[in-house]
């Protein structure tokens, strides 16, 4: 059955290609795109493997891509009626100098922040039984998060997130700046160094894979020349980020090679969640009396500080079959599970014309900070065909605090704050 779903799904795919005419950074072309690869990949591997695809995943996957892009189409005619420039890059975009003294002064707060972090992370091994030093702290910790025993403090998130939106901020000035690109610039690129050591104390590789999608965005729609260029870029960064994603495993303790070939991790990690998905669809799981209880998982943890409400699971369950044992099942099980196949594909139609009314709007607006918000957003389009992240991420707090951050750190590089200290002033002289 296989077949019959990746025919459907590059189907769809097509169709917005089509419609979109090759916009490759449109949301519902992303976001079929990335499907219909996870399923080509889990095709490979199924015979290998020992499972199949039913009709209940063909329905589920075709109508959420369906939704998805109708929703998508809806926002493109009744809210953008204007024409895009066919090189958007080429509107007249003046550099951003940022002085020198201003990356200095801001790294410097990283790595004190960093420090406390690695603190943090080492102390925490060391109440888990760790005894061998700094080079079993990372794995000691990995297992008892991923397994609930323990967890960082909030204070070790907002740290990170200080150090995420500042490299955030620093990429978009850096790409901006590269059809004017000098020596300097190469200073801008300092901040995402320093941001890689908070990736790896939190042990798992969600910021990674969220940073190089914000990179693939920005500088996709800063930069490109033509839908093919789009695709360079694609290309270019995919080959590049799945080389640091086994690094980074393997660093952490996460991808233990074994006996496996780096083309079945790649399988496992890009199209397990498609057969997976199909089991899930046939269990029935544990349900409470919260509405939305696999989904609102981020609305319940906000909303659980004030008011008494319901728990609901922090993690999904498992599933085993042919000795594969996940609890991967891409975005559409959560929705399926709360909401029903029609509630799922009334989900999908909002996000469509949610993430397709945002696109277009930086598209055609060219707001720095409207662009910068909209890499971080862009993360759960390329992460649907494996889990859901829109509701997860976005729905709470943290989305605030991003904007906040990213707002802060522009207006501070980009000029906004300007300090008149005579030490302050000689190294904003020195670096122009």
């Amino acid at each position: 059955m296989f077949e019959i779903l990746f025919l459907a799904s590059t189907g769809i795919l097509i169709f917005s290609c089509i419609y979109f005419e090759f916009d490759f950074l449109e949301p519902s072309v992303i976001l079929a795109t990335l499907m219909t690869f996870s399923i080509f990949i889990a095709s490979q591997f199924a015979e290998h493997w020992g499972y199949d695809v039913g009709i209940r995943s063909i329905v589920c996957i075709s109508l959420a891509l369906l939704a998805f892009t109708f929703g998508s189409i809806f926002a493109r005619r009744n809210f953008f009626h204007s024409q895009i420039k066919k090189d958007p890059s080429s509107k007249s975009e003046t550099r951003i100098d940022v002085a020198i003294w201003k990356i200095f002064l801001a790294l410097i707060l990283i790595s004190i922040l960093l420090a406390f972090n690695f603190k943090e992370s080492y102390e925490l091994s060391r109440e888990l039984g760790n005894y061998s030093g700094i080079s079993n702290m990372i794995p000691t910790n990995r297992w008892a998060i991923e397994s609930g025993i323990a967890s960082f403090s909030r204070w070790t998130y907002y740290r990170a997130m200080i150090a995420q939106t500042f490299a955030y901020v620093s990429i978009y000035i850096f790409i901006r700046n590269l059809a004017d690109f000098r020596l300097k610039d190469l200073w801008l690129t300092l901040p995402m160094i320093f941001f890689i050591p908070f990736i790896i104390l939190n042990t798992g590789r969600m910021w990674l894979i969220c940073l190089v999608i914000y990179i693939l965005i920005v500088a996709g729609i800063l930069r490109r020349k033509s839908n093919f260029s789009t695709l360079k870029i694609f290309f270019i960064s995919g080959i590049c980020f799945y080389a640091m994603f086994l690094l980074l495993g393997l660093f952490t303790g996460k991808t233990l090679m074994g006996n496996r070939s780096i083309g079945e991790i790649f399988v496992h990690y890009a199209g397990l969640s498609i057969p997976a998905l199909e089991v899930a669809l046939n269990q029935i799981w544990y349900e409470t009396t919260a509405i939305g209880e696999y989904t609102l998982l981020g609305v319940y943890r906000v909303a659980s500080k004030f008011i008494e409400l319901p728990e609901v699971p922090l993690f999904l369950p498992f599933v085993q079959f042919h000795g594969i044992d996940t609890n991967v099942f891409t975005a559409e099980a959560r929705y399926v599970k709360d909401f029903g196949f029609i509630g799922m594909a009334a989900v999908m139609w909002i996000l469509g014309v949610t993430y397709s009314s945002i696109y277009n709007f930086v598209l055609r607006s060219r707001n720095s900070l409207a662009l910068m918000f909209y890499g971080y957003l862009a993360s759960p389009l390329f992460l649907s065909s494996i889990d859901e992240r829109f509701f997860l991420d976005f729905f709470g707090t943290t989305s605030i605090y991003m904007l906040i951050l990213i707002f802060s750190w522009e207006k501070f590089l980009n000029g906004g704050i300007r300090w008149r200290a005579g030490f302050l002033k000689i190294f904003s002289r020195s670096s122009r």
